[in-house]
């Protein structure tokens, strides 16, 4: 990459990284289970991931940012908190996909920061143009519950499919690591890992979509870290530099309604499953059970 812009002669790189590069600084025990009781403000002077972190997401984000500043150009790093909002589809429009199919086990009762996606491109600008060479900076959001946001996100489902699910209660945060691990070594559909597994079953509705996201097969262990770190930001230094202002309550909220929007998206205007498709979608039957039904 940083090869790339001095072939380009690119005069300023914005490196988007992560406030997560701090995130071990709020879990005792070198960033294991439980995170700290009380919430850590985490501002550029916070400790970082070290090298061998076992969060692949904390480390490479620590791993670009050192790149990039090892290299000559002219860069600025830009650390948002957890950005949602409007196009939003794979990280927390997941969870509402999961949560409008009722296969979202738990959440931790934690206090995040949340920032908005237009905010967080606004920042972007302000950087380029007002930000100074070589500096670092987080784009902090609102301290938000996580009860507060599924709360938010069932209006939303309620509001899109006319319908309720269940809601997602507030799990231990040992018990949600430990369904994690399992979830890592058990894949819902083994037959994709055989030789000679059948075809993917295309008549599922997100399968029939051009555009459409992955499905949702884990709740991984590293994602439940993510989600388990008390903290709140500190966005002085951004505001200071170039007039960044932080996400209020209000953009959080109008920020959930748009992710929703586009994360139920694709379940609108799509023909219900049929065949075979209908019974594993009506009994919840990964591949691999309705093949050993079809058997027995």
């Amino acid at each position: 990459m940083t090869q790339a812009c001095r072939n380009r002669g690119v005069k300023r790189l914005i490196l988007t990284s992560s406030i997560a590069v701090y995130f071990p600084s709020t879990h005792e025990r070198q960033g294991w289970f439980p995170p700290t009781k009380k919430r850590v403000i985490l501002d550029e002077n916070s400790p970082r991931a070290p090298d061998d972190f076992w969060v692949n997401y904390c480390r490479t984000k620590c791993i670009q940012e050192k790149i990039v500043q090892a290299s000559d150009l002219d860069y600025i790093i830009l650390q948002p908190s957890d950005i949602i909002g409007k196009h939003d589809d794979r990280s927390w429009g997941r969870l509402i996909r999961m949560m409008a199919e009722c296969r979202l086990v738990g959440i931790p009762r934690t206090k995040l920061n949340f920032v908005n996606v237009t905010d967080v491109a606004e920042g972007h600008f302000r950087a380029a143009v007002y930000g100074t060479k070589g500096e670092t900076y987080i784009l902090g959001g609102c301290p938000f519950q996580t009860t507060e946001l599924i709360s938010e996100m069932m209006a939303n489902i309620r509001r899109i499919l006319g319908v309720s699910t269940c809601a997602p209660k507030a799990v231990p945060l040992l018990l949600l690591s430990l369904l994690g691990c399992v979830q890592e070594w058990f894949d819902d559909d083994p037959l994709d890992s055989q030789p000679n597994a059948p075809e993917a079953d295309k008549s599922f509705p997100l399968d029939s979509q051009p555009n459409a996201p992955e499905a949702d097969k884990s709740f991984p262990r590293e994602t439940i870290f993510l989600l388990s770190s008390q903290h709140t930001t500190c966005s002085d230094k951004a505001a200071k530099a170039f007039g960044y202002q932080p996400t209020t309550h209000a953009g959080v909220i109008e920020a959930v309604r748009e992710m929703a929007d586009t994360a139920l998206s694709y379940n609108r205007c799509v023909p219900p499953p049929t065949g075979l498709a209908s019974i594993r979608h009506k009994y919840h039957l990964t591949k691999h059970q309705l093949h050993k039904l079809l058997n027995a």
